[in-house]
């Protein structure tokens, strides 16, 4: 990727995005390095993507998430429903409510 140039804040900034490693999927590192205006770099790298078992979301990453998607299909009092009947579903005795719900959305 070329470096990318932009202003932050009034200070200008080049940002590179690389891959560390090898070239191939799915070994590459991604790296972000920022120079600053005076020439000062900051390099940060992501080894493992979010949500993945190496870098599990948290419980309220996993319920945002879940919102977000489900914004797109059904309505909030829906979702709710959906959401919750997802989280203790191991104790229920029928799917049906949740394809009723599924089926309002």
């Amino acid at each position: 990727m070329r470096p990318a140039s932009f202003v932050m804040s009034d200070t200008p900034v080049e940002v590179q995005f690389t891959s560390a490693g090898c070239l191939n999927y799915p070994c590459r590192t991604p790296r972000v390095t920022v120079t600053l205006a005076d020439g000062h770099t900051v390099q940060r790298m992501r080894y493992y993507a979010s949500g993945t078992p190496q870098a599990p979301l948290t419980k309220e990453q996993v319920e945002e998430k879940f919102f977000l998607c489900a914004e797109r299909a059904v309505d909030n009092t829906a979702a709710t429903k959906i959401f919750s009947f997802l989280n203790q579903f191991e104790g229920e005795p029928s799917l049906a409510e949740l394809w009723t719900l599924l089926k309002r959305g």
